[in-house]
C-alpha cells in the first residue's frame, strides 16, 4: 500500500517483479517441468515491458507483452509439443497485461485516487460476496468451477463494490454519481470472473494453490486474481476513453 501511494518507478519495479512471480506460478500450474528457454523469454518480455512503462510508454509495454507472448508460445510449442503454445503464451499475457495495467492506472490522470478506488472496488466486492454468499446462500454461480460461490454472493459483491467506490469517492471529494456506481458494478463483475478464471485453471490441472509464497494463503495468483482482471479492464477503458484505442 505504501508503494502504491508513492507510485513512480519503485512501484512499477515492485509490480513487474510480482508479474514475473505470477508468470512462474502460472507455468508451474499449467506446464510442470516447463521449457526454461520459453520461460526466460516470457520473463524477459515482462522486464522489457516494465522498462517501457517506466519510461512513460504504456501502449508500447502492451505491444511488447503481446509480442513476448507469441514468442514464448512458439518456443514452447517447438521445443515441447504443439498444445503448449496456448498455455505458454497465456501465462505471459495473464501476468504481463495485469502488470502494465496496474502501473498504467497509477500513472494516469488522478492515478493515486484511481488505484485506491480500484483496490476499494475489488476488496469491497470480495468481502461482500463472501458475507452475502454465507448469509443468503441459494443457487450456485458456477458449481463446476467453484462449488461454494452463489448468485447471492455475486450480487452482494456488486453491491459491496458500489458502496466501497462511493465511500472512497466521498473521502476524496468526489460527489456520488451513476457513472462511478456503474463503473464499480462493472469492475466487480470482471473481478469476480477473474477469480473464477483462476479457479478454473487450478481445477483443470488439479492444483489447490498457485504457490506457497504467502504462508497459509497460497501464491500471488491466489491473492491477486480478482485485482488483476479488474486492473486490465480499468486500464483498457482508460485507453479507449483517451483515444489511444
Amino acid at each position: 500500500m505504501v508503494l502504491a501511494w508513492v507510485g513512480g518507478p519503485i512501484f512499477a519495479v515492485a509490480v513487474f517483479s510480482a508479474g514475473i512471480v505470477v508468470l512462474r506460478e502460472w507455468w508451474n500450474i499449467t506446464l510442470a517441468g516447463t521449457d526454461r528457454w520459453a520461460e526466460r523469454i516470457g520473463a524477459a518480455a515482462i522486464v522489457v515491458a516494465g522498462a517501457a512503462v517506466i519510461l512513460g510508454h504504456g501502449p508500447l509495454g502492451l505491444a511488447i507483452i503481446f509480442l513476448g507472448a507469441l514468442l514464448t508460445g512458439a518456443v514452447a510449442a517447438a521445443r515441447r509439443r504443439r498444445m503448449d503454445f496456448g498455455w505458454a503464451a497465456g501465462g505471459v499475457l495473464y501476468a504481463g497485461l495485469a502488470a502494465v495495467a496496474s502501473v498504467g492506472v497509477r500513472d494516469g490522470v488522478d492515478g493515486r485516487f484511481a488505484l485506491f478506488l480500484l483496490f476499494a472496488i475489488v476488496w469491497g466486492s470480495d468481502v461482500a460476496a463472501f458475507v452475502g454468499g454465507r448469509t443468503f446462500g441459494g443457487p450456485k454461480l458456477w458449481p463446476a468451477i467453484s462449488p461454494k460461490k452463489t448468485w447471492s454472493g455475486a450480487a452482494s459483491g456488486v453491491a459491496g463494490a458500489v458502496a466501497s467506490a462511493l465511500a472512497i469517492g466521498a473521502i476524496a471529494g468526489h460527489a456520488p454519481s451513476f457513472a462511478l456506481a456503474g463503473l464499480a458494478a462493472l469492475l466487480s463483475v470482471v473481478s469476480q470472473y477473474g477469480d473464477l478464471f483462476e479457479s478454473g485453471i487450478k481445477r483443470r490441472f488439479g492444483v489447490k494453490d498457485s504457490g506457497h509464497i504467502i504462508p497459509g494463503h497460497g501464491g500471488l495468483m491466489d491473492r491477486l486474481d480478482s485485482f488483476m482482471a479488474a486492473s486490465v479492464a480499468a486500464y483498457l477503458m482508460a485507453l479507449i476513453l483517451s483515444g489511444l484505442f
